[in-house]
């Protein structure tokens, strides 16, 4: 039947058949890279994103703990893909803020009246981007969560 149809001998057939799983398993190998690459760019987007917000805001829920607080780092624990829309994308997460708190000045410090303790506190976010350019990350409003309650002994 199938030298009617097609006009080529078993072998010839099987030669072809082998030709076309191979050109699909290298296709199905390639969209495997290309889905790591876009995760490895998406993840380190996602963490500068979250690196500027805490550069560049103070956080209540620590700034109330001492006299001068800073997030030192984040790790960025998790994230995925909640929602899209025909023109966004939303992505949320969580992670760990390790946090350098103290009280007093740095001259207290020196004259040894002032103290430093490094805590770490949970977070979660939520950040959007536009389809057309997923680059461009933005926390929505109240999209970054620090939760400080640990020190309340919450």
């Amino acid at each position: 039947m199938r030298e009617k149809r097609f006009n080529i001998g078993d072998s010839k057939c099987e030669e072809l058949a082998l030709a076309v799983m191979r050109i699909v398993n290298d296709i199905l190998v390639l969209v495997e890279e290309m889905r790591s690459q876009i995760i490895s760019h998406v993840e380190s987007e996602v963490d500068s994103t979250i690196v500027e917000e805490f550069i560049s805001n103070t956080y209540n829920e620590i700034d109330i703990l001492s006299t001068h607080s800073v997030v030192d780092y984040s790790e960025l624990e998790s994230f995925h893909v909640s929602k899209i829309s025909s023109e966004h994308i939303w992505i949320v997460g969580v992670g760990i803020a390790h946090c350098e708190l103290q009280w007093g000045s740095k001259s207290d410090l020196k004259n040894d009246i002032g103290a430093t303790s490094s805590e770490s506190y949970p977070y979660d976010f939520t950040l959007q981007a536009p389809l057309s350019n997923l680059r461009d990350l933005q926390l929505i409003p109240e999209g970054l969560k620090l939760d400080a309650s640990s020190w309340w002994g919450e």
